[in-house]
């Protein structure tokens, strides 16, 4: 009895799995034939742009291996409305902490990089004006590179571990099959660097 229920179950499985690959499957046919309206259609009624056939691929990167240009720019548009409203809804629920430090680092960075400018302007006005240079002029043109250096390191590097926890979080939820997906980056990245925007 037990084997009967375990092989119901897989049955039922099974035909749910393909029920949704034979959408998915059409979609990627369209996308070959490069029929955009069919593309549309399908999309609107329910087939996910975010869907990846047997090889890995999303409908995306189908659509620009076949060399379908429209296909894909009607794709990804609907892929970044997606991954935009996902990114912001874990920006504010998930990763608002992150996203603040990360804000609090591109301040200072912009802050020092100021300094930094600064000070390198007073050394290049002193070309002109045929002034020696102190040590000491010199010395704070140093520290000010280093800091806004070290600073721009670590907001970089916060910036794309910021993009890869939510990338990671894409993977769970079946959106891309990968976190190196360029577009995905691109998309996120671009929904990071707006929120930095909005809180100068």
């Amino acid at each position: 009895m037990k084997n009967r229920y375990l092989y119901f179950l897989a049955l039922v499985i099974i035909v749910l799995v393909c029920s949704c690959t034979k959408e998915e499957n059409k979609l990627f046919d369209a996308i070959k034939e490069g029929d955009l309206d069919k593309v549309q259609s399908l999309v609107e009624s329910g087939v996910s742009v975010m869907s990846c056939n047997s090889n890995g691929l999303s409908a995306l990167e189908i659509a620009r291996l076949n060399n379908q240009t429209e296909i894909a720019e009607y794709l990804y548009e609907e892929t970044k409305k997606i991954l935009d409203r996902e990114t912001d809804l874990l920006l504010k629920v998930k990763y608002s902490k992150d996203l603040s430090a990360l804000k609090k680092l591109n301040a200072d960075r912009l802050k020092y990089l100021e300094k930094f400018n600064e000070s390198d302007a007073k050394i290049n006005s002193m070309i002109s004006e045929d002034k020696r240079i102190s040590d000491d002029l010199l010395a704070e043109h140093e520290k000010f590179f280093k800091i806004n250096q070290k600073i721009t390191k670590d907001f970089i590097n916060n910036k794309v571990e910021l993009m890869e926890n939510i990338l990671d979080e894409f993977i769970d939820r079946d959106f891309i099959t990968t976190i190196e997906s360029k577009d995905t980056r691109k998309i996120v990245n671009l929904n990071i660097m707006e929120k930095l925007r909005e809180s100068d």
